[in-house]
């Protein structure tokens, strides 16, 4: 369509003879910011521990058999779970399942100090944006990725 002749088109509707801002000179891959490898990743905090297939977790947990007070602590478990799994980058498998009921004491008969601690988890899993988390980053990554007979010996060691 043609414009009249005796309208001038205002100046941001004119072409253009420079882009402004002008494009970038050369492209990095090297941004900062920019995570490409699981090792630039920093676990816990607000990362979280990302892992592959995590919901994995409760699928696991609920062909399982669990008493009235582990399934009251599902949340924790599945976290403790997921982020076993994501150390080894993996989905969570039944052996998870096996740490986690051994850390929050439901393996065997537990003492005194992994009941309460395992109490204290419990009540501040509610208030907390992903459930258990603060009782994965009080483990750490070291008990996380033991098997459970190394496990065993290491939280008996720990009361």
């Amino acid at each position: 369509m043609t414009r009249q002749p005796n309208i001038d088109p205002p100046d941001q509707d004119l072409p253009r003879a420079v882009l402004t801002p002008a494009a970038p000179a050369r492209w990095s891959p090297e941004r900062p910011g920019m995570i490409t490898a699981p090792r630039q990743v920093s676990p816990g905090g607000l990362f979280g521990r990302p892992g592959p297939d995590t919901g994995w977790a409760f699928r696991i947990i609920r062909q399982v058999d669990l008493s009235e007070e582990e399934r009251r602590a599902e949340p924790v478990l599945v976290t403790l779970m997921s982020a076993r799994a994501s150390l080894f980058g993996r989905a969570p498998v039944p052996e998870d399942l096996e740490v986690a009921r051994i850390l929050l004491g439901f393996d065997r008969e537990a003492s005194a100090g992994i009941v309460k601690r395992r109490h204290r988890w419990l009540k501040h899993a509610r208030h907390e944006a992903v459930p258990g988390a603060g009782a994965a980053e009080e483990i750490g990554n070291e008990l996380l990725a033991l098997a459970p007979g190394p496990l065993r010996a290491a939280v008996a060691d720990l009361d």
